[in-house]
């Protein structure tokens, strides 16, 4: 459960707990390995204390676009801040108020284009995540 877990298929919806630089390394090679050369969707938050940019440069392999959120804790990265860094390498992001309104945003995106959402950050994003999912699909 939150490990590269398929949370719906229309559209398809996964989430990964991956948060640090070895976890998102993990997940881009699981993205690359299930979907090739195509770019995904991104929704992610990060803590200040990880090596970000590093995290950036590295999911900037595979974002087509990207939904940043503050995490729900005193260390995070503000999801403008973090919008502004994975723009620095050229990906398209977007800071979102809140988890929500990210997931609202995200998966109108995703249900209109088809383009798979991979939802990445730590594990105390999970239950939030597939909550606000529930509510749009309700």
């Amino acid at each position: 459960q939150g490990r590269f877990e398929i949370i719906s298929r229309d559209p398809l919806m996964i989430f990964d707990g991956a948060h640090n630089p070895q976890g998102i390394r993990s997940a881009v090679e699981s993205i690359k390995q299930y979907f090739g050369d195509q770019k995904v969707y991104l929704l992610t938050g990060v803590l200040r204390d990880k090596d970000y940019k590093y995290i950036a440069s590295v999911l900037a392999q595979v974002a087509a676009d990207v939904w940043c959120v503050t995490p729900d804790n005193d260390r995070a990265l503000p999801a403008v801040e973090y919008a502004q860094v994975l723009g620095d390498f050229g990906v398209r992001a977007v800071a979102c108020e809140t988890l929500e309104s990210g997931v609202a945003a995200a998966y109108e995106a995703c249900r209109l284009s088809g383009t798979p959402l991979v939802a990445l950050g730590s594990l105390y994003m999970y239950g939030d995540f597939c909550a606000a999912l529930d509510k749009i699909k309700a």
